[in-house]
């Protein structure tokens, strides 16, 4: 006899490149299942409980049935109706482009149905976005390349085939080189400049998230007063490179230093005291610290013969920083005559005194007489109740001799104002001394009354025969060698050589 027929099957699939068709029931024992393409033996197709078939896009109908394998005998022809879903759509998506250590995003859009997303290996389901909207979130990839992920739709009863995304890597720039001295004062500029050893532009921004571009280019310039921070990146087409953080300190400026003008007379020095914050102090000629003249605490000036204003820049030990200047001066008294100043009797014979007449027209001051080496001799100030304002002058006078020796002897005259004691420059004057002419030698004459009597005296020629008729020499009588006079009684003459 010949086998019962299997059953008459029908089945449903999702469009595929294949599909396994599953006889039902099975096989009884002894028996064996043919596949057909038509009712007929000549359609013959294959053997088997199941039989895979191709191409499974379309509705068709496939026959099967039992035959037994000792008798040959062969069941009625049972139909194997397939019928096939809607194809469903891929997805819509792009591929990207990502930097290196970068995350990135895939999007994906379908006409109906969910995203599925697999791993790169085509069979390990990443995630699934219900919907027809899907994003897959990628990387951070460490090395350059490209990384291939796969994507779906599924409406829930079929799925699209695995449509390939590509993920490509690009190699990231090298983070700039940032040269430039970022440790500066209050009020100082800062440069700053990146390398140029890379592809792309230097972008620097004020926030470590990148955010707040400031400026684009290879060197920035900056006026900061307060600590900043700067993040610099190089950006190419693609890339940009790890950020940079450039860390600006601004250290303050000392305050500026202090010192107590002072006043002096002309010709003289001042010292300086200022007052700092314990830094080095530097001492210039003008306000742009150009013209230096020392350092430390105290300075002490050059001799002075005006007003001069002196600066004071502090350096701070520690940071190197600057104060703006501070300024002091020196005020100087610019009493610098002596008003009058003659010698009286001049010159003079050895024994013999003079006196040097000072007339000063200062009525604040006091006069000074010094020596040769400068020392002093004697000092006349002006007398409490002397002259008045309205006077012109007052006199003071220095008796100096007598003298034991001829020569040139030379006295300063040194004058100070009563105000501020400042000395004038010395003024000099000269007291000639002169030997005394040797006593002349004089002939007696004796004569009757009334007679011309003659005298003579010899000088050796060296000087000159005065004659008087007087002991305090007081009365002259004549001069010259000889001198004559009648005489009634007798009569005394007094000669001395002049010289």
């Amino acid at each position: 006899p010949k086998p019962a027929a299997p059953n008459a099957t029908s089945e449903t699939f999702c469009p595929s490149e294949e599909q396994t068709l599953n006889a039902s029931p099975s096989a009884p024992a002894g028996q064996i299942v043919e596949w057909y393409s038509a009712p007929h033996p000549s359609g013959f197709i294959a053997t088997g409980n199941s039989f895979t078939i191709l191409s499974v896009y379309s509705r068709r109908t496939l026959y099967y049935r039992f035959v037994d394998e000792l008798t040959g005998c062969a069941s009625d022809f049972a139909a194997y109706d397939i019928y096939v879903n809607p194809e469903v759509e891929e997805p819509n998506t792009d591929n990207i482009i990502l930097c290196q250590n970068a995350i990135g995003q895939i999007d994906a859009t379908a006409v109906e149905g969910d995203i599925v997303w697999y791993d790169t290996d085509g069979t390990t389901i990443l995630e699934t976005d219900l919907g027809n909207v899907g994003q897959l979130q990628v990387g951070p990839f460490p090395a350059a390349g490209v990384n291939t992920y796969f994507v779906q739709v599924n409406n829930g009863t079929c799925q699209s085939g695995l449509l390939p995304v590509l993920v490509t890597v690009a190699s990231q720039p090298a983070p700039p080189v940032i040269s430039g001295d970022t440790i500066i004062c209050e009020g100082d500029e800062i440069r700053l400049r990146a390398d140029d050893n890379g592809d792309g532009v230097i972008v620097w921004y004020r926030d470590r998230a990148l955010t707040r571009e400031l400026f684009i280019g290879n060197t920035i310039i900056r006026d900061p007063n307060v600590d900043r921070t700067f993040y610099v990146v190089r950006r190419n087409d693609t890339c940009q490179s790890e950020a940079v953080e450039v860390n600006i300190t601004v250290n303050p400026k000392p305050e500026p230093p202090t010192a107590d003008p002072q006043s002096i007379c002309f010709g003289e020095s001042a010292t300086l005291e200022a007052v700092g914050s314990g830094g080095i102090i530097r001492w210039y000629s003008d306000p742009l610290g150009v013209d230096f003249w020392g350092s430390g605490d105290e300075f002490t000036t050059p001799p002075l013969s005006q007003y001069t204003p002196y600066y004071m820049i502090e350096t701070d030990r520690v940071t190197g920083c600057k104060s703006d200047p501070g300024v002091t001066w020196v005020n100087v008294d610019n009493f610098t005559y002596v008003s009058s100043a003659t010698v009286l009797d001049n010159p003079i014979c050895v024994g013999q005194t003079t006196t040097i007449k000072v007339a000063s027209t200062d009525l604040f001051s006091c006069v000074k007489l010094l020596d040769f080496n400068l020392n002093e001799i004697d000092e006349i100030c002006l007398p409490d109740g002397g002259p008045s304002s309205s006077d012109a002058e007052w006199v003071a006078n220095f008796e100096v001799g007598p003298f034991t020796d001829a020569g040139d002897y030379i006295f300063y005259v040194q004058e100070s104002d009563g105000i501020f004691n400042c000395p004038s420059q010395q003024f000099s004057l000269v007291v000639t001394v002169v030997e005394k002419p040797a006593n002349p030698i004089v002939t007696n004459d004796t004569i009757c009354a009334g007679e011309l009597a003659t005298v003579t005296a010899d000088n050796g020629g060296i000087g000159e025969i005065v004659w008087y008729y007087d002991a305090a020499l007081n009365q002259q009588a004549g001069v010259g060698i000889s001198f004559s006079t009648i005489a009634y009684s007798n009569r005394t003459m007094y000669v001395v050589n002049k010289s």
